[in-house]
């Protein structure tokens, strides 16, 4: 479903649920803060009922994930010569694995333009409830060997290395605790494992991942003699962002139309049983945006320029 507003081409997608629709959209914002190409997503209420350009409606209060349209084709990974596309997806091992995207190389959810870089465009397998059910960077070489297959040990640890430099900003998007203890205890396996970086081989080249390496592990830190959860740091800090911007409530889908109508800016945190969303609100109007993750982040509508009465689709 496609829009036209304010001279750009929107998409609109109707989520498969509420908490895909937040995990979908944090994860194309983690995509782009570790600079990755990834098309901007956001979450938004429909104030009023709107017809798309194919004739399908959205209803009035409908909660969508919204977001620009890319111009592209779906990348042919496997044509003779492109080996050069999947290498550069090769290159994002390290972030799709730590989001656990696994559809995300899949080529219907990658668009590029000439000559341009392969942009991700749709988020539904990424953060997903199992998350803690796999070891995702071994599920990801399993899922695309023809991606990742080629990866040297040295080629992993630099963009392990890489994913650390960006920490705080990966988890400044995540917007509930369950996400930001699993991927910050995640991270702390990374950055365990670029620690004790082992020196190269004499042939320069070995395979990912080390048979002396186990990604089983992933248990609580201790520390002063007790055990502490790696993630408490990070959301102590998120939680003290939040407070400085408004209060954080549980409220129902009708009510956050209402907010949203009343030109507040909304973060998203979790969605919750009987149609009902955690959220932190601001304390007065601003910019009718819905925000998926904590505050301190730029989410959601850049700049505040589009109203959630218009939302647009997704790719997807």
């Amino acid at each position: 479903m496609r829009f036209e507003a304010g001279g750009r081409r929107l998409v609109v997608k109707h989520p498969d649920s509420h908490d895909v629709l937040i995990t979908s959209v944090t994860t194309g914002a983690a995509y782009r803060v570790s600079g990755v190409p990834a098309s901007r997503t956001w979450a938004a209420v429909a104030l009023e009922d709107l017809r798309t350009e194919d004739g399908l409606l959205i209803k009035a209060g409908e909660v969508l994930e919204v977001g620009d349209h890319v111009e592209g084709a779906f990348p042919d990974l496997e044509a003779p010569g492109n080996g050069h596309l999947r290498d550069e997806l090769a290159g994002r091992f390290a972030i799709g694995a730590l989001l656990g995207d696994w559809g995300g190389f899949h080529w219907v959810n990658l668009l590029r333009g000439e000559q341009g870089p392969i942009h991700h465009v749709d988020f539904d397998e990424g953060l997903h409830s199992r998350l803690g059910q796999v070891d995702p960077f071994v599920w990801m070489l399993r899922r695309h060997p023809e991606i990742f297959g080629r990866l040297t040990t040295g080629d992993v640890l630099d963009q392990f290395a890489h994913l650390l430099a960006q920490r705080d900003r990966l988890l400044a998007v995540l917007p509930g605790d369950e996400l930001l203890l699993v991927v910050t205890e995640r991270l702390d396996r990374v950055a365990e494992a670029v620690a004790t970086r082992p020196p190269p081989p004499p042939s320069g080249r070995t395979h990912w991942p080390p048979r002396a390496t186990s990604w089983r592990s992933g248990s609580p830190v201790t520390g002063a003699g007790r055990r502490v959860r790696p993630a408490d740091a990070a959301r102590r800090a998120r939680d003290r962002c939040l407070r400085a911007l408004g209060r954080v409530r549980v409220v129902t889908t009708a009510q956050l139309r209402r907010l949203v109508a009343e030109g507040r800016d909304v973060w998203l945190h979790t969605a919750q049983t009987g149609r009902r969303w955690q959220v932190t609100v601001s304390g007065g109007p601003a910019s009718r945006r819905l925000r998926p993750g904590p505050a301190g982040h730029a989410r959601g509508d850049p700049g505040g320029r589009r109203p959630a009465r218009r939302p647009h689709q997704h790719h997807g």
